[in-house]
């Protein structure tokens, strides 16, 4: 999907998304990650999926409840880091399963929006790009169009 196809439809992104290679890349991207090792809300690490539970097994429940609906992002675990200035920063922890449901929606998405040389929605090209009315939404919308579908 590139420059190439930037002027057709994309009806199966979601089909994209939940095939098992998708997630096996996105799994590979998250488990190589340092925070990998950090749990979420759920205490699932990666140790545990790939010791405990299986990394196919694991891959094969995130797909079925995706593709049947079921899937609900868990809140994300709240952690507090202090600040050399005394301040503190505070840092939201995804479950790795949501994690590896991101990755998954970022290596089908971007090359889409690439290909329509639009701006990535966690663009820091400007801060224009931040702003809801020229960012994200703006860029959601051109995709919808070109997709035919409406958005709310």
């Amino acid at each position: 999907m590139g420059k190439e196809r930037a002027g057709c439809r994309f009806d199966d992104v979601f089909n994209l998304v939940c095939d098992l290679a998708t997630l096996v890349v996105a799994w590979e991207r998250v488990s190589g990650n340092r925070g990998a090792r950090t749990a979420g809300v759920d205490a699932v690490t990666r140790y545990y999926v790939e010791e405990r539970h299986g990394v196919i097994p694991f891959l094969e429940e995130l797909r079925c409840s995706l593709k049947d609906g079921s899937f609900t992002a868990l809140p994300v675990k709240q952690a507090v880091i202090p600040k050399k200035n005394g301040k503190v920063r505070y840092l939201g922890i995804p479950t790795l399963r949501d994690r590896v449901a991101q990755m998954a929606l970022k290596l089908v998405l971007e090359p889409i929006f690439v290909g329509l040389r639009m701006p990535l929605p966690r663009s820091t090209a400007s801060p224009a790009s931040r702003r809801p009315t020229t960012g994200l939404s703006r860029a959601t919308s051109r995709l919808a169009s070109t997709m035919s579908i409406t958005t709310s």
